[in-house]
């Protein structure tokens, strides 16, 4: 795991520049710093040793010095890789990951990727026909950005902050604001500096002669569901997680698991301990306020599996917290979970350098709500348009006396126009017809368009509308929200978070499943479920869904107020010209009298916060 940049072309060729990257990905990589200059060519990396701890340095070369490597990421079948250079004849002078990746491109060519298990950016320079290659993994754990820039140069890097060190400026694309507002994120390849695009996950980038081309080399298999009864169907899933751990706990340096109670985390770790010859260590964060508090649930799973268990409860300083999450976000975010996961690998990283979570599992067999509820509401579109005084009324009268699940209900019970439209405003935190209202005069023109998941949406040839998002869900909100959020946050404490429901081979196998199997009876994730329940007593899972979140409208209203206020309505915001200050004020008002609007104002504080801290700052 590390931290990687570079840049080719005419301008490359000293170490000034990519040293100035890289020391900007310390935090990434802080066991060591290694770098490869030549004439056109620049490569860098930041090191957190996992695997081959002595001798992994990189960049690496292959046997004839002609190839030159630098990788983000796990590859889990090294030895596999290992095997099939040996085989083709290739020369392997150690143990590394990297060089036996240089040695496979060597033999296979951009095929190499095919070969490869894991979650990885790699960066690939050929002298031989002087070209670069980049390859991101399949689902996008690990980030690459990239920039073409007007001097006919490319350069890339794991975050943005090492995009700027090579000197392209923080020019904000006002264009994508609205996108922003509505997501939270960016949908790939975009990003909110004019320029500067996001590699897709599962594809390559390959620059010569001045020339970029991207191809895609992997996608799902096309949805068709596997003909199989459900015991059948438990123990293929079942075996193929279980696969995935195993593959991914392979580390020389200490390892331990993410616990919150639920069942994709007590999945990982209950596979975990059985396949382990030492106790795991695993890891929960809870706080005091219940509503938000998993680590009792935690706790008892822990117990029965028979884990060394580490649990802090946290009162954090909210105020203190934003300020450090916007040091680490220089890229805007605005999902407010971005903090309980940064404490939490905060919190684990003292302990261990690797951890194992839980993230996919939702995405893989349909385990949120809304996969269920958009199509189901979208049934009772008539019902709803008639029932529009009953739910008028609730909102005025009843509002205050609803739970956040009944609150995100009481928002969804109103009229589409179809499944996809409703699906799309279930996953936004701003709705198509508030960004018009939020955008700035200045700027609105600049943004108007469709929502940027509708064609994704449109491009799924999937007849049944639950499958349809969460496959939508496994391209965009994975990738671009929950991965971002996961490599962020553990990398800023120089902690490798690993995700076996990301291995493509299980999902290759979950997503075929029926979906019949998947949701059942209103029970999403039906068949995690069950395979759970055979592992740990059904009480110990058998509970609502919580989520990982914060009290983020109290926070608005207490003890961020004062500093909410004035970035959302100083003067620095106001004359920044991206949202209208009128309506902001308007939802900052309703907000603070008990209504909550904290998915409105969240990320346009999130906005500004980075703004502050990487725009202006740049200047």
């Amino acid at each position: 795991m590390c931290g990687i940049a570079g840049r080719v072309g005419s301008s490359a060729g000293s170490k000034n520049a990519v040293t100035a990257a890289i020391n900007s990905l310390a935090h990434r990589g802080p066991d060591d710093q290694g770098y490869f200059t030549a004439p056109g060519v620049e490569l860098g990396m930041a090191r957190l040793a996992i695997i081959d701890v002595a001798h992994g340095q990189q960049p690496k070369q292959d046997s004839t010095g002609k190839i030159e490597i630098v990788f983000n990421g796990e590859i889990y079948n090294h030895r596999e890789v290992q095997e099939i250079v040996r085989k083709n004849g290739g020369k392997l002078a150690g143990d590394s990951e990297a060089e036996a990746l240089a040695e496979l491109y060597k033999i296979k060519g951009d095929q190499f990727v095919n070969e490869l298990r894991g979650m990885f950016a790699i960066a690939i320079w050929d002298s031989l026909d002087n070209s670069l290659l980049l390859a991101r993994d399949r689902i996008g754990e690990k980030p690459l950005l990239y920039c073409e820039t007007t001097a006919g140069n490319l350069v890339f890097a794991s975050e943005m902050r090492a995009i700027f060190a090579f000197g392209v400026k923080s020019h904000v694309d006002e264009s994508q604001i609205g996108n922003f507002l509505r997501l939270g994120y960016l949908n790939s390849p975009e990003t909110i500096i004019s320029g500067v695009k996001t590699l897709p996950p599962a594809h390559l980038l390959k620059f010569k002669d001045g020339k970029a081309n991207i191809v895609r080399y992997w996608q799902l298999p096309e949805f068709k569901e596997r003909q199989i009864d459900k015991a059948a169907a438990m123990k293929l899933v079942s075996d193929a997680l279980e696969n995935a751990v195993v593959s991914q706990m392979s580390s020389e340096r200490p390892l331990g698991t993410y616990l919150s109670g639920g069942i994709d985390s007590t999945l990982v770790t209950a596979f975990a301990v059985r396949n382990s010859t030492t106790k795991i260590n695993t890891f929960s964060i809870g706080f005091e306020d219940q509503a938000y508090d998993e680590s009792n649930h935690a706790r008892n799973v822990a117990n029965f599996l028979g884990t060394d268990h580490h649990e802090i409860v946290v009162k954090p300083d909210p105020e203190l917290i934003l300020r450090k999450i916007g040091q680490v976000l220089d890229q805007p975010f605005g999902d407010s979970s971005i903090i309980p996961t940064f404490l939490l690998n905060e919190f684990a990283s003292k302990e261990v350098i690797v951890a194992l979570g839980g993230d996919g599992g939702d995405e893989s067999m349909g385990g949120y709500d809304r996969y269920r509820a958009a199509p189901a509401l979208q049934k009772l579109n008539p019902l709803i348009a008639a029932a529009k005084p009953l739910t008028q009324a609730i909102d005025r009268f009843g509002y205050g006396k609803l739970n956040r699940r009944g609150k995100r209900l009481l928002e969804a019970a109103k009229p589409y126009g179809s499944t996809r439209d409703r699906y799309l405003d279930l996953i936004s935190l701003v709705h198509s017809n508030e960004v018009n209202a939020l955008l700035h005069p200045r700027i609105s023109s600049q943004n108007i368009g469709q929502n940027p998941l509708q064609r994704n949406w449109d491009l799924l040839n999937i007849t049944d509308e639950s499958e349809r998002a969460r496959v939508l869900d496994l391209q965009s909100y994975l990738p671009g929200d929950l991965l971002f959020k996961t490599d962020i946050s553990s990398m800023a404490n120089s902690l490798e978070l690993r995700a076996p429901f990301l291995d493509y081979k299980y999902l290759e196998i979950a997503h075929l499943i029926p979906t019949k199997f998947k949701i059942h009876n209103g029970e999403g994730k039906h068949l995690l479920r069950e395979i759970a329940r055979t592992i740990v007593p059904a009480k110990l899972i058998d509970r609502p869904k919580m989520g990982f979140a914060i009290p983020r409208a109290l926070w608005l209203r207490g003890p961020i107020k004062d500093m909410a206020h004035e970035l959302l309505l100083g003067k620095t915001a106001v004359d920044r010209g991206w949202v209208d200050t009128r309506s902001v004020k308007k939802y900052w008002l309703m907000h603070q009298s008990g209504r909550d609007y904290d998915r409105i104002l969240w990320p346009v504080l999130m906005l500004e916060l980075w703004a502050r801290n990487w725009v202006d700052q740049a200047k």
